[in-house]
């Protein structure tokens, strides 16, 4: 059996586990200041604590996205597919069947801004752009719900209702992925890919400039008519490496016949033919070999950042994550629902809060806390005094520890021993000497008294 070494600690301040002002000094955290922050034991107990307190919202909110995406896809399944009594897709009976989840999210919003407003963080709520997505996200997906229901199958086939519908299911799907972030199982290895596609912005604003770039010059050439077909050509040129170059000329091949086979024949050139080479040269080093080389460099470099400080940042978006929770919970007790009954972080009234002259005026659970003050205790694994379990000979068991105190005591009776008759020597050095001072102070008075008596 393995054996680790762990500690345990208390914090001293009681009841910060609860503080809201300090869960939130935790959340705000600068991203420069993530991997100092995180990285101590102390920060990531507060955080564990208070998760812990909102998981099952955590799990039950990743079922309803998980059961949102299958839903989304029977649909599709659906709308693709002909009925058995011809065309009928059951549009009406899949948008009652979303419904519920639909109304389950709304309340979750809703319950997410009374907690933020009931904590006094409405302007905190409302100028988040995550906060607004989700909004117009269930807005429209209410609106398309709506649609099927009333009208059943008659605008299935539309193409605007198509592809806002296309465009939920993807919305869906990114809202799964980042629904998992908050759990150590996915979360560890999933946010360094998030970052570092995040921290590649700059490189792919100039990688788009030098796209559309190159479909401008393409396009001047006034080869193709259309803009969208010489961005398509350049993007398969200089990104995928795609291309042909009598497509790029603007010619199509034709056949002849020799004998009984037909074979293609090249076209004739074109003034273009030339200046379409020298271009495709041109696109396919600066695109194909140089950038998209610096961009896996670039992406590369990235990755490893955010590996080395994934753990950090794992409980920066776990904090991110438990607040939204939190806010939920407080959201559904402002609202009275019967089965959160409990708030799991207290906004504490401090001096600020109170007007000059008036008593300060406590939240029932700071009377709590000081009548019987909850302290956080936490027990995490303490690696500096861990011995190696690999070498049989550095896994002590009780017997061994009573033998290394019998030694002990042992060698320290020995010592004990050896202090004592130095301490006696000494003493009987420190005799002598006091006896030879005696002595000699005698010899000097006889000597005084000698010189006193001579004329």
């Amino acid at each position: 059996m393995r054996k680790a070494p762990v500690a345990i600690r208390q914090c001293v301040i009681p009841s910060i586990h609860t503080d809201l002002e300090v869960f939130l000094a935790l959340v705000q955290t600068a991203d420069h200041d993530v991997a100092k922050v995180f990285s101590l034991i102390e920060c990531q107990a507060i955080v564990q604590h208070v998760w812990s307190q909102v998981r099952w919202i955590a799990i039950a909110d990743i079922y309803v996205q998980l059961l949102w995406i299958l839903l989304w896809m029977g649909m599709s399944f659906s709308i693709n597919n002909e009925g058995p009594t011809g065309v009928s897709y059951y549009t009406g009976i899949w948008g009652l069947v979303l419904s519920p989840l639909w109304l389950i999210n709304m309340l979750q919003e809703i319950a997410q801004f009374v907690g933020h407003r009931s904590w006094g963080m409405s302007m905190e709520y409302l100028t988040s752009p995550s906060n607004w997505v989700d909004v117009f996200r269930m807005l429209v997906t209410g609106g398309l719900l709506s649609i099927l229901i009333l009208t059943n199958d008659e605008h299935v086939n539309t193409a605007s209702l198509r592809v806002v519908m296309a465009c939920l299911v993807m919305f869906r799907w990114n809202k799964s992925l980042y629904a998992l972030r908050c759990i150590k199982t996915f979360g560890l290895p999933m946010l360094p890919i998030l970052r570092a596609m995040r921290d590649i912005n700059a490189f792919c604003f100039v990688l788009l400039f030098v796209l559309f770039g190159f479909s401008h010059t393409y396009y001047t050439l006034g080869i193709h008519q259309d803009i969208s077909s010489a961005f398509n050509a350049v993007y398969r040129l200089g990104v995928l490496g795609d291309f042909d170059l009598q497509e790029l000329e603007g010619v199509d091949p034709h056949f002849g016949v020799d004998g009984n086979t037909m074979m293609p024949v090249d076209p004739d050139k074109t003034s273009m033919f030339y200046v379409v080479r020298v271009f495709m040269i041109v696109a396919t080093f600066g695109i194909t070999v140089t950038l998209l080389n610096i961009f896996i460099g670039v992406l590369s470099v990235a990755f490893e950042n955010e590996t080395e400080k994934a753990e950090s940042t794992f409980w920066h978006e776990r904090s991110h994550s438990t607040l939204m929770f939190c806010a939920t919970v407080e959201g559904f007790y402002k609202m009275h629902c019967p089965f959160c009954r409990r708030r799991v972080l207290h906004k504490r009234a401090n001096a600020h809060d109170q007007g000059a002259g008036k008593p300060m005026r406590r939240t029932a659970t700071e009377k709590a806390d000081l009548q019987s003050p909850r302290h956080l205790w936490y027990c995490f694994r303490n690696d500096d005094d861990c011995f190696d379990a690999q070498e049989e000979e550095n896994n002590f068991t009780l017997a061994d520890v009573g033998e290394l105190m019998e030694e002990f005591e042992g060698r320290q009776s020995m010592d004990i021993s050896e202090i004592k008759h130095q301490v006696k020597h000494l003493s009987a050095q420190n005799q002598e000497l006091i006896q030879e001072l005696k002595e000699h102070r005698k010899e000097s008075a006889q000597l005084r008294r000698l010189v006193g008596t001579q004329p």
